[in-house]
């Protein structure tokens, strides 16, 4: 069977349609003609494999990946990046449009040079072999180098292939900071890896017992953003691209107009890195963050970093909001959520305690549209979309949006 493929999945894939039945099909590029087989349908749609590009598209380009399409990490491959980020910013602009909320979608901004951007790496352990999984499945695609991680993690990833692992051995965090790194182990740590990952640029080595316990090296490991050092741990969250999250976060306060006799909200603050770079202008910072070894982390980088004008409290942003609002009554609150989005109870409280301004961070556009127009429903004015691309070569975007009243 041969179509022709108009547009791509969230996570990649080729969309054509034949007759009235709508095709996915993993390897096929916007512009090209493609024959398909293995066909699998679904209820609305149907999968398929690519049996072969009858017509290339001009934006194809050969994948430097040895690893690329079986291993799960990226997506688009073999789509040349100036044409992945003008298909970000298409797929935006049309969740706003399918959302019913019409919006200006700027131009995503990329990354110079996307490759070696991950600060983040995380090991899937399945019978001693370790590796990312596979495209559409658990089975593990064991790797040497990948194009995406630093130099750094790439060491780790090698001396981890030196060894057997435990059976009982399931997933490895690796966070890195230039030369060093920080890896968290869930389940046994084998003997001979310490050696090896200290050779590698391990400075701490974490283990989940259940709960996280440092086993050897430094009791902190930080991580530099915009003149700041962070203090992270092993199941804390933070931005997985550096450079990409300081021109976020700049471009989010920059949309904030921070005034020096005002406060600010920081909702979902995580480590609080957005915060802390706020409090630079700001009157007073209030971060909220659920995660409890988040706010401690936070707590910790204020202290050292001598940032006096920042707390921290460890709740539900849902569930705290009100409370936060009416006693900080800011001039601004940003918000940087999961990929769920905003509970609709949240924009509620925003809009009834007539809170100014929101600059809203988002990681999927389509919840964000979908906030877009609850927003706009209660009254709100809604500025144009900034889309980052924070995850180079995947379907992922990150996403700035501000709204006013």
């Amino acid at each position: 069977m041969q179509f022709d493929i108009t547009d791509l999945t969230h996570d990649g894939r080729g969309v054509g349609r034949f007759d009235t039945q709508v095709y996915f099909v993993a390897g096929a590029l916007p512009g090209e003609t493609v024959t398909i087989h293995n066909i699998q349908k679904k209820k609305r749609y149907a999968e398929a494999d690519l049996a072969s590009v009858d017509r290339a598209a001009e934006d194809r380009i050969q994948s430097p990946c040895p690893y690329f399409p079986v291993c799960g990490g990226c997506d688009i491959q073999h789509y040349a990046y100036a044409a992945g980020l003008l298909w970000k910013q298409k797929r935006t602009r049309m969740l706003f449009r399918k959302a019913g909320v019409e919006t200006e979608v700027h131009p995503a901004i990329g990354m110079e040079s996307p490759w070696g951007y991950r600060n983040h790496l995380q090991l899937q352990v399945k019978n001693g072999v370790s590796g990312f999984f596979e495209r559409g499945s658990h089975s593990i695609v064991p790797v040497q180098n990948c194009l995406i991680q630093s130099e750094t993690a790439n060491r780790v990833i090698q001396a981890l292939q030196k060894i057997v692992l435990p059976a009982d051995l399931h997933r490895i965090i690796v966070r890195t900071e230039k030369e060093q790194a920080m890896a968290g182990f869930d389940g046994a740590v084998p003997s001979a890896a310490i050696d090896l990952l200290t050779a590698a640029g391990v400075s701490t080595i974490w283990q989940r017992k259940p709960k996280w316990e440092r086993i050897y090296g430094k009791e902190s490991f930080y991580t530099e953003l915009s003149g700041r050092q962070f203090a992270l741990h092993p199941d804390t969250f933070f931005q997985v691209n550096s450079t990409m999250a300081e021109q976020l976060f700049s471009y989010a306060l920059k949309t904030m107009e921070i005034n020096p006799s005002h406060n600010y909200i920081d909702l979902y603050c995580g480590i609080g890195p957005l915060g802390m770079l706020a409090a630079k202008q700001a009157r007073r910072i209030t971060g909220v963050e659920i995660s409890q070894s988040s706010v401690q982390m936070a707590k910790r980088t204020a202290k050292e970093e001598g940032i006096e004008n920042i707390r921290f409290l460890c709740a539900p942003s849902e569930a705290a909001a009100e409370n936060v609002i009416k006693k900080e009554k800011p001039a601004g609150v940003f918000v940087d959520p999961p990929r769920a989005g905003l509970d609709a109870a949240l924009i509620d409280t925003l809009t009834r305690l007539t809170v100014p301004r929101v600059v809203y961070i988002s990681c999927d556009p389509a919840t964000l549209a979908r906030d877009a127009k609850r927003f706009a429903e209660q009254g709100w004015t809604r500025s144009a979309v900034q889309p980052f691309d924070l995850f180079p070569w995947t379907g992922h975007i990150e996403n700035v949006q501000c709204f006013t009243r």
